[in-house]
């Protein structure tokens, strides 16, 4: 293992949300052909649940909400469809399929914050992926006047807008989310575009926690929160209201603690039971050992941990690097904020591979944090 990171050169993406949106398609090196062919395969093989009637109905009211209430980032959608050549009403609802198929197999993930004693707080996320848009992830260096700190890193997918997996802005304000099939759904803030307004305007996890709070949201999903004072907190996106608990360290794994256990099981299915609360195990054990307090190599370690997947861990506990395996999920990526220094360390691929590389965002401490 080793701490020596290579140069991180996201996709700079500069203007008002609809004119960051169409810089995708025209950054060097994205193959628009592929991001279509990907969108096609997914929708084509999604339809049977879109189609439906019910569904349907689902879509046009949250098409409605989000037209009414979630402007900037329908423009930036729509400046993603324009460039590649997608048809937006077709996106906003594949980006609804987990919801409608009561599935979060497309989308796992761990994440995990906690406050550090120097100050400042750190907050990693492994992000696993089963369908075939897993090979269009890309890290996003997005500038604006609409964004806290004027800049904010998102790593997320080609062809979706915003933060679309974690994210950090100028102000040191860093989130990461994980997929949770929720118990019901209703009409409100769909989960992407929510990490994207936060981390486009709030500046701490105070001011992350009101805004969430105030809004109502379509349900499903955690989000996992740090800022450059050190605090961190977890949210779970009920479609009844938020669930939100100051803790440290923060963490989730792929299901809500607010919710009986055997109902999650019963609803998720055995293998994906198995999947997140081995991993919650295997992740509390670690924290409490004091991963994040050990420096970057001891945080690397463990989100490379395989255990065994055969057997669902010979050594009693389920792999945080997946490569497959009964839930079908792959980790692709690994990426570690330092939120005092607005650092990203990333691993575009899984974290076993041990390919990182690291950029600073820059900034000028604020009055809360210069008070820490």
């Amino acid at each position: 293992m080793t701490s020596a990171f290579g140069q991180l050169v996201p996709l700079r993406l500069a203007g008002s949300p609809y004119e960051r949106g169409l810089m995708q398609a025209r950054s060097p090196g994205v193959a628009g052909d592929e991001i279509r062919a990907t969108f096609d395969a997914r929708y084509g093989a999604a339809r049977v649940v879109l189609d439906g009637s019910e569904a349907q109905v689902y879509i046009e009211r949250q098409l409605a909400f989000a037209n009414a209430h979630c402007q900037p980032e329908m423009e930036e959608l729509a400046g993603v469809c324009e460039g590649f050549g997608l048809e937006r009403d077709r996106v906003f609802a594949l980006m609804h399929l987990s919801i409608l198929n009561g599935r979060f197999d497309i989308d796992g993930c761990t994440a995990w914050a906690r406050a550090l004693p120097e100050g400042g707080a750190v907050l990693c996320k492994n992000r696993d992926l089963s369908g075939p848009h897993r090979n269009g992830q890309a890290a996003f260096l997005h500038e604006g006047s609409d964004i806290a700190g004027s800049r904010m890193f998102c790593l997320g997918t080609l062809g979706a807008p915003g933060a679309y997996s974690s994210g950090i802005n100028g102000d040191g304000l860093a989130l990461a989310d994980t997929a949770i099939a929720a118990p019901m759904h209703g009409i409100g803030w769909l989960r992407y575009f929510l990490m994207t307004r936060v981390l486009s305007t709030c500046a701490t996890v105070a001011e992350a926690l009101a805004l969430i709070g105030s809004l109502s949201h379509a349900g499903g999903g955690s989000l996992i929160l740090a800022d450059a004072t050190g605090e961190t907190a977890v949210v779970e996106l009920y479609a009844g209201g938020a669930r939100i608990e100051r803790r440290d360290p923060a963490y989730r794994t792929n299901h809500f603690w607010t919710e009986p256990e055997a109902l999650v099981a019963e609803r998720v299915g055995a293998a994906a039971w198995r999947s997140t609360s081995g991993r919650r195990m295997a992740l509390a054990q670690a924290l409490s050992g004091g991963l994040g307090l050990g420096g970057f190599d001891a945080i690397a370690a463990v989100m490379a941990d395989h255990a065994v997947m055969a057997d669902h861990g010979a050594e009693g506990r389920e792999a945080i690097c997946r490569h497959g395996g009964e839930d079908g999920s792959h980790t692709v990526s690994c990426v570690v904020f330092r939120t005092r220094e607005r650092r990203v360390i990333l691993s575009q691929s899984a974290p076993c591979q041990q390919v990182w590389q690291a950029m600073q965002l820059g900034h000028a401490p604020s009055g809360a944090e210069g008070q820490r």
